[in-house]
């Protein structure tokens, strides 16, 4: 079930890719023709991108394409939509938070679908980043081996508490939730 923080960032992504959308098409046409048409023209472009990107966000064939087989939906402790850069492709499907491992399941409509799995004692460190300098919405998962994971997720503190949370367990601060 979509919680309210999901439910937030896609209406956020949706309403953000439609006005960046828009406006660069709008300066691109208002180069080429009137103020007028070029209006028309990026308002229609960036609420079809708007409309396009919820679609993903919300298709339910894509969600299932990336739900992991053999895996109970009890011991995924958080899960949600996410890209895992894959040579220098930002690949779409789902991340997976287990009580062991960190799990990533692509969907179909990529070029390069995979299935990465990272146990949880092999992260050195959770950090964050922004995905093209300004967009805060990079986890990036570095590795006892050397090597990091990049993703791009809603939420991306909630993801970076939770996995922390699972690393430290003894260190992790209580919250009003542990006593009620």
């Amino acid at each position: 079930m979509e919680t309210y923080l999901e439910k937030k960032a896609r209406i956020r992504n949706t309403l953000l890719i439609s006005f960046i959308s828009g406006v660069l098409m709008g300066l691109f046409f208002l180069y080429f023709m009137n103020i007028l048409l070029a209006a028309f023209l990026a308002l229609s472009f960036g609420l079809f991108l708007g409309l396009m990107a919820y679609f993903f966000q919300t298709n339910k064939y894509l969600e299932n394409q990336s739900t992991p087989e053999n895996i109970h939906s009890s011991s995924i402790l958080y899960s949600g939509g996410a890209n895992h850069f894959l040579h220098k492709e930002g690949v779409g499907g789902r991340l997976f938070l287990l009580k062991d491992q960190l799990l990533f399941k692509s969907h179909k409509l990529n070029f390069q679908n995979h299935e990465l799995r990272i146990p949880l004692d092999s992260i050195l460190e959770v950090g964050l980043f922004n995905v093209v300098g300004f967009v805060p919405n990079g986890l990036i998962i570095r590795l006892r081996n050397g090597k990091s994971e990049n993703f791009v997720v809603n939420n991306r503190a909630e993801w970076k508490n939770r996995i922390e949370e699972k690393l430290n367990p003894e260190t992790r601060l209580f919250t009003s939730q542990d006593f009620a």
